[in-house]
């Protein structure tokens, strides 16, 4: 999947799952270390990647910090879906 249709599949999660309106953030907006969403959050977003995106993420790679954009959180679903002989 392309960089571009992953962050508009994101957008349209934040706004459908979490009542956030596509207007009102953007792909490099802190959505964590502001409290605009929580760790409750961040594992159904987690959920949502995996079941929906089939995209499996370590889980030493989930934290605020590397999912507290829509860059970031794009960065490691990319990365995660890398095969292993080519990382």
């Amino acid at each position: 999947m392309k960089t571009d249709e992953l962050k508009e599949k994101l957008f349209s999660y934040f706004s459908n799952e979490c009542g956030i309106k596509r207007e009102s953030i953007n792909a490099n907006q802190p959505l964590f270390s502001t409290s605009l969403l929580d760790s409750i959050e961040l594992i159904k977003l987690i959920s949502y990647i995996d079941k929906e995106l089939g995209v499996s993420i370590n889980p030493l790679d989930i934290g605020f910090d590397e999912f507290d954009t829509i860059d970031l959180i794009v960065e490691n679903i990319e990365r995660s879906t890398v095969p292993a002989e080519a990382s």
